[in-house]
Formats: structure tokens, sequence, C-alpha cells
């Protein structure tokens, strides 16, 4: 097998040295690769740590960890090839493919992704992740995922023999691997490659099509890569890519895009500035002592001196005599007791360490010599300080050694033994004296215990707890918790020959991690046909004693109540009968004959799982007359967590919800489980001028699960949407033009009406009545009630005599219909008055009296006006008026002379005397007086004789 290792420009000796060594690994594990009939891959990428939730058991400092994060997983990087079965003669030819490769080998490869890549998941928690997944949270340094990389040739080139697939990380995914070998499939190998400068030999992985792809159809040569791949510290996540294929996952996975990928913060530790001494216990692991010796199970011990209790004390002492585990034995019901030991000083290694000042308060008990305290460590980057080292004692020598944390504490450490070059003595007492305690300080004193194994069954957790209590100067601490040592001890006691016992026993089957809340189970038997009851559990069987001999048995199990679980019918297994037959039929057993002298153990086995129910989600939908609005599904997030506890930091689930009213129905939560509904409020929006306003019933959107669908809708969230059209106000403006009049004003106030098809938003205006306003002269619009967009408004009217001012008037323009919408401008009636000064005609009023009779009513008179710039004639009948044709502003003062009452003028009359009254020439002003008045009075002229008197002759 050719492994892909280019040095890249530049490179040092060391790295090709070190290139070499893996170079002569991979040759080694080729070989077991021929011999195996399989692909190898030979790594060259450190492990990236476990990102799961940071609970792993390790000690204060890195020496005698119990397992750091990640190591108790195996993570691998495999593909697979597949070819389809094809009758005998077809499949091994180049026949309906690409032809076969006629290039010699030692061509330079062809890197095929490009051409065969089809597609690429990204896999968190063993789920797919895609566009449509709900975020997860964020992502940290050590968070590990897989990805899996498809590829087929189809109808491209054929590859030859040594021809590529590589795969490019992006920056902030390294491959993850623990070992040195790896499966890699049918038609390649896969090795970690170098980039082209020779680097980041985590970022690459360079498969190798092998010879295994000659003769092959192309159509048929197909697989995927997959592998394990461990998140580190970016400011910025990249895409995954695989050819033309691109997937977000960090996005996927966070919700965020490009975001960066930080350390795990790590909380700080209990507070220990002050309060009371503490110890607490956990256990630790299990181990023969010594190799292929004894079995035993280890606890570790953690006695803490707050900062208070120091003091001014110069020396304390913690003190511990182990007691023995004690419990009866659940067959036979013999007391049974287990000693405890000081731990061999090479399984478990006796630490004091101190938190000085601000550390006690705000601190870790990791002392600075664990890797995750200095450097780049986890803790480190959490920027809470550590605990300083304070001593240790030597596994091999077992002489206390002080700490690099040490400031003049002198440590002394009595009873423990084990060390590399001496014997174990089963000691139960430990003595650990702390001379020169610094003040301000608190401390922690760690140290070991075991019991003998033999007879501890690890996965009984019904076992009794173990609780251990140490003194520090003569008091004692509070014990924080209580360990489960899981004892189980079997043992056989035979009573009476001539009877027979009956042990029913009791076996769980549930979920990993799932801890029954039923431990007692009720069975009803009878013995030769008299019926009894008992109880049985896991921990404590039910026994039947001193059974008559050759006496009929038969044993149920009912169904089980009381439980949150949902519980499959138990299922009998019989052990012993001395080889008579146990009829077994589920949860019933029988014994057609019980044996002198025999104890029949009956198991019977229960599996549970938690009851569950669904939770349902409806949509109801008000207020919309047109439903081709809404989409066919909206989005619903929801949260189930244990009643009672709080959902802040709990990620919501995603699900998508008719609108036509049909049930979304949600599976398998566990009863009892409280769920929050939230919908996604965008979703079901239709449009900038619908409002939604969004109520649940139950009110909040809550419910507790009910075991299937509940009852009487008890599982049953509605989300009610009530669409109202969105508002927005109306605007009226008033506009002036014309000639203004004396006394109006910016404040001069005109009244308006106005009228809409819709009911205003808040209900006061109703839909086509008319609605007074007030406009100012100013002209600045008024903001008037706010409608449902879409509304239809006008000014229908507007009051004419409100303002009157003397000798003007105006006309009003109402302006045209406006819809209501978010556009202030559009939305804005406007009313024009145009004002306009009164005008009126001249009038000339012609009167006749006097002799001339109808000879005067009869003639007609001519007049001549001059009004401002005007001048023209008028014609009158006698006892008539006539007006100008021409209207002139009111006040326009005019002069007016009657025509032709000179002698022998038009307007004389032969042989009368005309007489003009008042004047011939008059003053007017229009429309303020009647106009020019005029009356003609016409007299006959009267002749005088006289009589004389002429005389002739003498007198």
């Amino acid at each position: 097998m050719n492994l892909l290792f280019n040095r890249g420009r530049g490179e040092s000796a060391g790295l090709g040295l070190a290139k070499q060594a893996v170079l002569v690994a991979a040759a080694f594990f080729a070989a077991i690769a021929l011999v195996c009939s399989m692909l190898v891959l030979v790594p060259n990428a450190q492990a990236a740590p476990n990102a799961g939730n940071g609970e792993v058991t390790e000690s204060l400092t890195d020496e005698g960890a119990t397992g750091e994060a990640g190591e108790s997983s195996q993570p691998s990087l495999t593909t697979t090839s597949t070819t389809e079965n094809k009758p005998e003669g077809q499949g091994e030819s180049s026949e309906g493919g690409q032809a076969e490769p006629t290039t010699s080998a030692t061509a330079s490869p062809v890197n095929w992704a490009d051409n065969y890549a089809t597609k690429l998941e990204f896999i968190s928690g063993g789920t797919v992740l895609d566009e449509n997944s709900m975020p997860k949270g964020k992502v940290y340094k050590g968070s590990e995922f897989k990805l899996k990389y498809y590829w087929a040739v189809g109808d491209h080139e054929k590859p030859k023999p040594g021809d590529l697939l590589i795969i490019d990380l992006p920056n902030w995914l390294n491959v993850r691997i623990h070992k040195l070998d790896f499966t890699a499939g049918e038609y390649k190998t896969c090795d970690i490659g170098y980039d082209e400068e020779g680097k980041n030999a985590a970022k690459r992985i360079v498969c190798r099509f092998t010879d295994a792809v000659v003769g092959k159809n192309s159509l048929n040569l197909r697989g995927d890569i997959e592998f394990d791949v461990a998140a580190v510290v970016v400011e910025k996540a990249e895409e995954i890519s695989w050819g033309p294929h691109k997937v977000d996952g960090y996005y996927y996975r966070t919700g965020e895009k490009g975001g960066p990928v930080g350390k795990y913060i790590h909380p700080a530790d209990k507070n220990v500035k002050s309060g009371d001494f503490t110890k607490t216990g956990k256990w630790s692991f299990a181990y023969n002592y010594p190799n292929n010796g004894d079995p035993y199970v280890q606890y570790v011990w953690e006695v803490v001196i707050p900062a208070d209790k120091i003091g001014q004390s110069n020396t304390f002492t913690v003190e511990d005599t182990f007691t023995n585990v004690e419990f009866e034995d659940p067959f036979t019901g013999e007391k049974v007791s287990l000693p405890q030991y000081v731990a061999p000083a090479t399984q478990g290694q006796v630490t004091i360490a101190r938190r000085t000042g601000a550390a006690a308060e705000k601190g870790y008990w990791k002392t600075y010599d664990n890797s995750v305290c200095k450097g780049d460590g986890d803790y480190v980057h959490a920027e809470i300080p550590c605990a300083d080292r304070v001593a240790f004692v030597d596994s091999a020598t077992l002489a206390v050694t002080n700490g690099s944390g040490n400031k003049g504490e002198v440590v002394t450490v009595e009873g423990v033994t084990g060390g590399t070059k001496s014997p174990w003595e089963k000691n139960n007492k430990i003595n650990i004296t702390v001379k020169n305690p610094i003040a301000d300080s608190a401390y922690l004193v760690e140290f070991f215990s075991v019991i003998p194994a033999a007879k501890l069954d690890s996965l009984n957790n019904d076992s009794p707890k173990h609780k251990n209590t140490a003194t520090v100067n003569g008091t004692i601490p509070v014990v924080s918790n209580e360990v489960r040592p899981h004892v189980k001890v079997g043992g056989h006691s035979y009573g009476d020959p001539n009877k027979a016992d009956l042990i029913i026993r009791k076996k769980l089957d549930g979920p990993d991690g799932v801890i029954s809340d039923k431990d007692r189970f009720d069975i009803r038997y009878t013995i030769n046909g008299k019926e009894g009851t008992c109880t049985t559990s896991v921990a404590q069987p039910c026994w039947i004693k001193n059974i008559d001999k050759d006496a009929k048995v038969t044993v149920e199990e009912p169904a089980v109540t009381g439980s949150q679980f949902k519980w499959e019918p138990g299922v009998f297994a019989g052990e012993r009968n001395k080889g008579k037959d146990i009829l077994i039929d589920g949860n019933k057993a029988s014994i057609e004959a019980l044996q002198a002298g025999e104890r029949v153990v009956l198991t019977v086995t229960n599996s549970y799982a938690k009851a569950t129910g669904s939770l349902l989600i409806k949509k109801d939908v008000q207020g919309l007359a047109d439903k081709k609005l809404l989409k066919d599904e909206i989005v619903v997030d929801y949260i189930c967590v244990p009643a009672g506890q709080p959902t802040d930091n709990v990620p919501p689930e995603r699900v998508k919800v008719p609108t036509n009213g049909d049930v979304k129905e949600i599976k398998g939560i566990p009863v009892g489980h409280e769920c929050l509904v939230q919908e996604n409020v965008s979703s079901a929006e239709v449009g900038e001028k619908y409002g939604i306003n969004v109520t649940y019933s139950p009110e909040g959107g809550k419910v507790t699960i009910k075991q299937g669908q509940g009852e009487n809708d008890s599982n049953l969230v509605t989300i009610t949407n009530k669409y109202t059209l969105n508002a927005a106000p109306i605007f009226l403006k008033k506009v002036v033009t014309g000639e203004r009049p004396e006394g109006l004003n910016d404040d001069t106030e005109f009244t308006v009406k106005y009228q809409c098809d819709n009911d205003s938003a808040d209900g006061k205006v109703k839909a086509n009545q008319p609605t007074e306003l007030k406009l100012k002269a100013k002209g600045d619009p008024v903001t008037g009630p706010e409608f449902p967009l879409d509304t239809k408004c006008k000014v229908v009217d507007e009051a004419k005599d409100k303002p009157k001012f003397e000798d003007f008037n105006f006309t009003a323009e109402l302006g045209g219909e406006i819809t209501v919408s978010n556009d202030a401008e559009a939305s804005t009636l406007v009313v024009t008055n145009t004002f306009k000064k009164d005008e009126a005609k001249l009038r000339v009023t012609k009167a006749v009296s006097g002799d001339a009779g109808a000879l005067a009513g009869e003639k007609e008179f001519t007049f001549k006006y001059t009004c401002g710039a005007d001048t023209g004639e008028l014609k009158v009948k006698g006892n008539g008026f006539a007006e100008t044709e021409k209207t002139f502003p009111v006040g326009t003062e005019c002069t007016v002379e009657e025509l032709g009452v000179e002698p022998d003028g038009s307007a004389q009359i032969h042989n009368h005397i005309l007489t003009v009254t008042p004047e011939v020439v008059q003053r007017v002003v229009v429309g303020k007086d009647e106009g020019a008045k005029y009356t003609n009075n016409y007299a006959v002229k009267k002749g005088k004789f006289g009589v004389a008197k002429k005389a002739e002759g003498e007198n």
C-alpha cells in the first residue's frame, strides 16, 4: 500500500524524521492489512478531548487520573464500498461502464473528489443535521461530531489504482483518532495526509484507490467515508466542503453563521471562604490488587477545611477510621460485614491542596500541576484560579513530598502503605497533619479507601449506601453525601430436608441510566389451591419456606401499577427443581410437584420504559376572511422537561403544525413531563396589512403530559391566531388660497366633516357616519383616528358660515377619496378654501312724477356710470330700474350721472319743465346702499297775459 505523506517545502529535518517514523508504522500496519485482506489507515493526528458534558472521574492532579474525557470512547474512521450483486460473469468487467484506464500507475494520481462526491452528512449525537434542524447549543473546543462523505463514480471516468479522493477539513475541525489502524473499505485505503506545505496533518484525509477497482463496472463503484472529528478553537467557523457540496455544520448545530469555537468554561468549585467542614466521597474504580490478585472497589474521599476555620491556627489534623460496610444477605438474611481499608498508595495518592484569598471564594480544586490548569488548559481559559498543590504521598517511597505550591507547610501522613517498593498493610486508619497553614486559605485533603469486591455487584442500585465520617481536630465534618458500595451477596442455606422452599427473584430491564420508580412488586401464588401473596424486589426476593413436598404450586405476577413508567408483563424463568419441569407461560409459572429438600428459584423479569404520552398541538385561525393568505403550516417550538425543572437552558424542538385545524401529534414524551408550546409568530404572518394576536389554551401553552393522548384534551395545546387588519391614522389638512380677508390668521378654525367605510380602530368613529373635525388655517395636518389599512375615507362637507368674514366668501374643494395605508402623505385628506371678496351690481332706479303722465313713464332715460376704472351707460324707463351686467366688489364707489337733462336733452319733454332729484350726479357704494335713485318731475309750462287799456279820444 502506497501512503501519501508528501514532505513540504522548507520542512525541518525533525519533521521529516517524524514522518519517516510514521511511514515505518504505516508499513507495519500495511502488512497486517494484507494478511487480513483489509485496508488500513496510519494517522498522524492527536486525539481531541471528549466534549461531552465534562463530567469525568479524575484526581486533583494529572497523576492517578482515572480517565480523561474522551478515553472511554473509541472513535474510528471507516469507509465502506458497495457493488450490486450481479449474475455470474457480470460486474467484474468494464462492460456497461467506462473503459478500463490504460494509464500507468506511475502517472500522477488524479484527485476525483470534485467528480465523485455525491453527498456530505454532518452528524451530531447520532443525528444528521441540516438547515431545518433545531440548534442544539454552542460548539466548544473538543466538541465531537461525525462526517460522512458519499462517493460514486457514475458516468465519470473510472479511477485507476493510485488515484485519490482527498478530503480537506474546515478550519474548525480536526480528525479525532485514538488508535493507529482503521478499516478503509474494499476499493481504497485512507491515510492522514499533509497539505501542500507539509502541515496540518489532522486537516486532510487522503484516500487512495487500490487494485480492487480493476475489472469493476464503474457504474457500481460507490461507497462512503466516515470518521470522527473534534472542534478546535477558531474565531470564525467555515463551511464543510466535499466536491461541489457544502454543509454548514456549525450553523446547523448552533443556529449561528460563521461564529467562534471557544473553550468550555468550567464553573468554579464551591465557595470555601467560610462554612462548615465537609467530607464527600464517590466511587473511584475497581481493580485487582496486586495484579491478578483479589478484587477491590475503591472510593475517593475529600475533606475540605474552609478558610475561616484555619484562622490563626498553626496546625490541623484530619483523621479517619474506616468502618466496615454492613448489610443483610437478601437471600439468607445473614448479617454480612465487609472491612474497609486505606487504599494502596499505588492506587490512590494522598494529596493536600490549597486555595488562598480570592481563589477560596471563586476557584477550582484542580491544582496547577494538572494540565487543565496550565498552558492552554481549559481551566486557564476560564480565568478562574486553580489550587496550589501543597504536598502528596509518593506512590513509590511513601514519603510526603512537597508540591509546587508549598509555602512552608509541613505535612505528615500516617497509615498509608502499599507503595511500589513496600507491601500493603490492610490498615483502616489514616492521619494527615498540616503544620504552618497559610492564613486566609482553605485546604482540601484527598485520600482513598477500598472494600473487598468479591461479594459486590456494581450493577445493584438497591444496595445499602456507605457513609464514612472523618474528623478535623476532633470535630466531625458535615457529610454531604453517601456512597453506594453496591453490595450484593450470594449464598445458600437449606432448611428442613422434608420441606421445600420457593424463592421468587426480581430482575428489571430498563433503559440505560433510567432508574425505576418501582422497587417492590406483588406476587400471587397458590400452594395446593391455597392462595397467598408476597412481594419481591431486586434487593429482597419473595421467599416462601417450608412448603410440603409434592405440593402443586402456581405463581403469577399481576400487572404493575402505581408507576410513571410503562411496564411490560413480567416473564418468568425457572432456575432449578431437581430435574422437574417448571411450566412457564409469560407472567405465570406452575410446578406440578415440589421435591423435598429443594429450593426452587424463579426469576421474573420486567421490562420497563418511561410511560409516554403525546403532545397535541392544534391551530385555530380567526378573523381572516381570505384563508388563501395562510401558509399550509406554521412553525411551533416546544420544550418538554420533567415537572418542576426550569426550561431556561433547554433548547426547544421545532415542528410544523397544519393551519387547517388538523392536530399535530408528537409522540413519546414521558408521562408527567411539562411541555411548553410557543408559536413562531413570523411563520403565521400573512402580510403587513394584518396583525396577529396569539393566545393559548391552556393559558401560557403549558400542559402536563398524561399517557397516550391524555383525557379530555389534557395533552392538547390550541394556538389561536386572531387576525386583525393593521391600522394607521388618517390626516386632514386645510389649505387657504385667494384673497385673505381681514381677521383671517393661522389660528382661524374651519369645520369639516369626513366619513370612512370602516369603524376606527378604537371604535369611536363608526363606519359611514360623518364625523366633525376642526382644521386651522395654518395648514398643519391634523391626525385623525386610526383605521384598518385599506379603509376608504373622504371629506363630505364643510360649514360655509364658519368662519364668516365681512364682504368675503370662500369656495371649498373637499378633495378626493383616500385609502388608508402606512404612507402618511397618501393617507392625508386635503380641503382647499379659496377666499374671494363679495360682489354686487350697480343699480339705477328711475321714478317720474309731475304733469307728463304716461308720456314720462314710457320715456327711456340714459345714465352714465363710472365704477373705479370701469365706465358705462344704463338705460332705464320711467318708474323702472336697470343693473349693470358686470358685478363689482362690494364697497366699490361709483359716480352716476343722468344724461340728457340739459335743455332740449333726451330727458326733456316738450312744454314741460324738468326737475331731477336728488341730484343729476350721484355717488354710491356698491353693495352698501340701494344704488342711484333718480326722480324726474315734469311740470307744464304756464304763460302770463295782461289787459291793457288803450283810450283814444279826449278825456
